[in-house]
C-alpha cells in the first residue's frame, strides 16, 4: 500500500473512491476503491432455495443453425460493423464489432456466431456503420468457386464507406469451423484487431443409425463419415474464439501504430478469466472444441484432467487423428479437437493457455510479486453454473470512512451502498475493498466486505481495513 503524505498536516486532501471524492485532513491518507461482483439472478435464487448447491446448467449439446434468417437452404445473414463498448473486469473498453441487428449497443467482439448447414447457399450482407472506415468481408476457407457475389478486388480491397452495404453469396459446400473477418482494405488488420471478426460453422447432415432403431436415431459427426478418416462423433459443441485487446489500440484505433501492438488482455469468447463462461457438459460426453483464433498472436491451448485429439485444421478434416497435450492455434487459424470427459463424479477439466500468460494486464494478488490468474482460462464443467451475461459490476454510493481523518493507528471501517439495478439487474453477491490501486489488484484479493448480500440493492455493506494492512 502506498501512503500519501502532506507537507502541511492541516491542508485538506481529496482522493477518489470509485468516482466519489472524499476530503481528509490527516497527514497521511490511503486511496481506497470498491469492487463488487454480480451473481446472476437465476443462480442466486437457486442458491437461496438450495443452500448447499446451485442448480447446474444442462450440457450445451450440439450446435444448431443460428445468426441468420432461415429460408430453407438459403439463409440470409446481416453483419453491421459498428463502434461499441465491451466490459473487461468491469472497465469499459471501446471496440469495433459486428451486430446482427444494427441496434445501438449491440456490437460485440468477437461478432455473432454464424451457423449454417452444409449445402446451404448463404448470403451475408455487410452494413458499414463505422465513421471514416472502408470495410469489406473475408471468408477464409471458402474457395473462390463457391462465391456468386461479393468476391472481387473491388469488394475486398476497397470495401464500402459508412452507410453503404455489400452482399456476399457463397455455397457452404464443406463442413467445418471457419472465420469471417474484416477484409483486405487498407485498415483491415486494424479492424480485425479492434474486433471485426467472428466464427462461422458449417454443419454436416446427421447420419441415421444402421440398422434402424425404433424410434429412429442419428449420429452427429463434425466432418461427416469419411472412409479411412477418424471418427468425429460428439455430444457437445464448444466454439472457443481466441482474441486479444491492447487498450492503447482501442483508445485510439485510427492513429495507433500497429507495430506496437502489445496485448494486455487475452480473451476466450470476448472475456478474460475470471469472467469466462464455463463449457457445460456431462460425464462421459465427447466435447468438440472448435478453436477460432481471430487474434494477432499464436495461442497454445492445453487441458488439465483430460486429453484432446486434433481432428481438423482450417476446416479440413485430418486423415490421422493426433492426441495432443497442447494445441497450438496460429492467428487466423481454426482447429478442432475432441475431448472425452471423465466418467464418475462431477468434474472440471481446465482449458487454458499454456504459455505463462495467465494474467490480466499484470494484475497481482495481495503479493505484488504474484500475478492474479486471468487471461485464457475456463473449464469444461459437468456441473457448470447457469450462464450469466451481466459482466458490468454494481455501482457503489454513499461511501463513508470511519474514522476520517485517520492517523493509521486504529482500524478503519468503510461503509457503502451497492446496486446493480442500472448495470445488469443481477443480485450483488459479494464486494471487496482494494487499497491504492484497483487496476493492478486482481479480483478476489481485496479486503472482503460483509452485508445483506443476495439482492440487487445492498445497503450498508461494511469492510474493515486493519492496522496491519495500513502498515503494509
Amino acid at each position: 500500500m502506498t501512503l500519501i503524505g502532506s507537507a502541511d498536516p492541516s491542508a485538506p486532501r481529496s482522493y477518489t473512491l470509485r468516482g466519489v471524492a472524499l476530503i481528509a485532513t490527516a497527514s497521511m491518507v490511503a486511496a481506497i476503491s470498491l469492487l463488487a461482483t454480480p451473481l446472476s439472478a437465476n443462480a442466486a435464487t437457486a442458491a437461496a432455495s438450495h443452500p448447499s448447491a446451485v442448480v447446474p446448467a444442462i450440457a450445451v449439446g450440439r450446435l444448431a443453425p443460428q445468426g441468420c434468417t432461415a429460408n430453407g437452404t438459403t439463409p440470409t445473414c446481416h453483419l453491421y460493423a459498428m463502434a461499441g463498448t465491451t466490459s473487461v473486469l468491469g472497465a469499459p473498453i471501446p471496440i469495433w464489432g459486428f451486430s446482427s441487428t444494427g441496434a445501438a449497443e449491440t456490437a460485440t467482439a468477437p461478432g455473432p456466431l454464424l451457423v449454417v448447414n452444409q449445402g446451404d447457399t448463404v448470403t451475408v450482407t455487410l452494413h458499414n456503420e463505422l465513421a471514416g472506415q472502408q470495410v469489406s468481408l473475408a471468408f477464409p476457407g471458402q474457395p473462390t468457386t463457391a462465391f456468386t457475389a461479393g468476391l472481387s478486388a473491388q469488394a475486398e480491397e476497397v470495401g464500402v464507406a459508412q452507410g453503404a452495404t455489400a452482399t456476399y453469396t457463397f455455397s457452404a459446400a464443406r463442413a467445418g469451423t471457419f472465420i469471417y473477418e474484416a477484409g483486405h482494405t487498407a485498415n483491415g488488420t486494424r479492424q480485425v484487431a479492434m474486433g471485426l471478426a467472428g466464427a462461422l460453422v458449417v454443419l454436416p447432415p446427421a447420419v441415421p443409425v444402421v440398422p434402424a432403431t425404433d424410434p429412429p436415431s442419428e449420429t452427429h459427426n463434425a466432418y461427416g463419415v469419411v472412409r479411412d478418416y477418424p471418427d468425429t462423433t460428439y455430444d457437445d459443441d464448444a466454439v472457443v474464439v481466441l482474441s486479444e485487446i491492447d487498450p492503447a489500440l482501442n483508445a485510439a484505433p485510427a492513429t495507433f501504430d500497429m507495430r506496437k501492438f502489445a496485448p494486455a488482455y487475452r480473451l476466450i469468447n470476448g472475456k478474460p478469466f475470471p469472467e469466462t463462461d464455463p463449457i457445460s457438459t456431462d460425464q462421459g460426453h465427447r466435447v468438440l472444441l472448435r478453436y477460432v483464433n481471430v487474434g494477432s498472436q499464436s495461442h497454445a491451448m492445453s487441458l488439465l484432467g483430460a486429453d484432446q485429439t486434433q481432428v481438423a485444421q482450417g476446416g479440413h478434416a485430418t486423415q490421422y487423428a493426433e492426441t495432443e497435450v497442447i494445441a497450438s492455434v496460429d492467428p487466423g487459424v481454426t482447429l478442432d479437437t475432441l475431448v472425452t470427459m471423465p466418467s464418475g463424479p462431477e468434474s472440471k477439466v481446465t482449458l487454458f493457455e499454456a504459455a505463462g500468460r495467465l494474467d490480466n494486464n499484470g494484475q497481482t494478488t495481495t503479493d505484488p510479486l504474484s500475478f492474479a490468474f486471468g487471461g485464457m482460462l475456463t473449464f469444461l464443467d459437468t456441473a457448470a453454473p447457469l450462464p450469466n451475461d451481466d459482466v458490468v459490476g454494481p455501482v457503489s454510493s454513499s461511501i463513508s470512512v470511519t474514522p476520517n481523518p485517520s492517523n493509521g493507528l486504529s482500524d478503519v471501517t468503510v461503509t457503502a451502498d451497492l446496486s446493480d439495478a442500472t448495470t445488469g439487474g443481477s443480485n450483488v453477491d459479494q464486494a471487496e475493498i482494494v487499497i491504492d490501486d484497483a487496476v493492478t489488484t486482481g479480483p478476489g484479493f481485496g479486503t472482503p466486505m460483509t452485508g445483506a448480500f443476495g439482492s440487487v440493492n445492498v445497503a450498508g455493506a461494511t469492510g474493515t481495513i486493519t492496522t496491519t494492512v495500513l502498515e503494509g
